[in-house]
């Protein structure tokens, strides 16, 4: 805990001093002030409850802890669209609410099985720490891809439109959701074969079969939720079902992107991934203003698909670099 903590601590002041720069540059919102640092925090605490569930192999509770998540984040982000805030706050709070209930959770877990410790290791911490700021750009790189183009919209396109790519977005998120709780699973088996210095021709059958599990979340995904468009949710909606299946394409893909990239966590090289955060930074914002400013929503989905095929082809050429493709898998 004290390593989202102590970044949470050093980027909040930051966050706060140049609040007026950065709304001046990129119409920075007051909400991301406490959004990003909470948000931090509970990823951490959702991620090591996965951590120490892998560890004791209770893979019924970690199918009805991703259950749980996957229910309240939806449900939440629905009923707050369709009620309070029909813009990517109500998406965003909803996700917000989904990862709270698994901190609580988390913290809970941690207390009753006293996993807590008070002996710190300094030079561990000392270590972490500096790769805690690599992986804050990473998750900061994602974010921006993944969700910084509702922000766009609610400015460039009212709450109306907000709210028909609100509902879109959420529907397609769900393989995001199917995506990181099955790479919790995988993880330690990935990890696992590089330790062993096992490479692409090795771990290749699981990554397949990792690509064909999200492909066929994607065709089931399609067919329910084009039901619910047509049969369940308002009218004003389903002209803009065209946006789902956009989001839909763009989440799928950053699905196996984020299969390769686990292959960069692994060797936590802070130069690549550092690299990778600033050029995902740069083009999903670049492309998100453009597209907002000066094109249609149609076009600002699309922008989404390229953004995140610019994604995988830099993280498939970073894992090249780094020898995941050749006989062995380089430090």
């Amino acid at each position: 805990m004290l390593i989202p903590l102590s970044v949470v601590i050093l980027i909040t002041p930051l966050l706060y001093i140049f609040r007026d720069t950065l709304y001046r540059l990129f119409e920075y919102q007051p909400e991301f002030l406490w959004m990003i640092p909470s948000f931090l925090v509970f990823n951490y605490c959702y991620e090591a409850l996965f951590v120490l569930l892998i560890i004791e192999k209770k893979t019924k509770q970690m199918a009805l802890m991703t259950v749980i998540r996957t229910g309240v984040e939806i449900i939440f982000s629905f009923l707050l669209i369709y009620t309070l805030f029909p813009t990517w706050y109500g998406r965003a709070l909803g996700y917000g609410i989904g990862m709270f209930v698994m901190t609580n959770i988390f913290i809970r877990y941690v207390i009753k099985n006293k996993f807590l410790t008070r002996n710190i290791n300094t030079r561990l911490l000392r270590r972490e720490l500096t790769f805690g700021v690599a992986g804050f750009s990473l998750q900061m790189a994602i974010f921006f891809l993944i969700s910084s183009d509702k922000f766009f919209v609610m400015v460039n396109y009212g709450k109306t439109m907000a709210g028909f790519y609100s509902v879109a977005a959420t529907f397609a998120t769900i393989q995001y959701i199917f995506s990181s709780s099955l790479l919790q699973y995988l993880q330690p088996i990935i990890y696992k074969s590089f330790s062993e210095g096992k490479y692409w021709s090795k771990v290749k059958p699981l990554f397949m079969k990792y690509v064909l599990i999200m492909a066929s979340v994607l065709f089931l995904l399609i067919l329910i939720t084009t039901f619910i468009y047509h049969y369940i949710i308002k009218e004003s909606y389903k002209e803009h079902i065209y946006v789902f299946y956009i989001l839909a394409t763009s989440t799928f893909i950053w699905s196996i992107s984020n299969l390769f990239l686990q292959t960069i966590i692994y060797h936590k090289n802070k130069r690549i991934i550092s690299t990778l955060s600033a050029i995902i930074i740069i083009l999903a914002f670049s492309i998100n203003y453009f597209t907002s400013k000066h094109l249609n929503i149609f076009w600002l989905g699309i922008g989404q698909i390229f953004s995140n095929s610019i994604m995988l082809l830099l993280v498939l050429y970073f894992s090249q670099k780094s020898g995941f493709f050749h006989k062995k898998v380089l430090q």
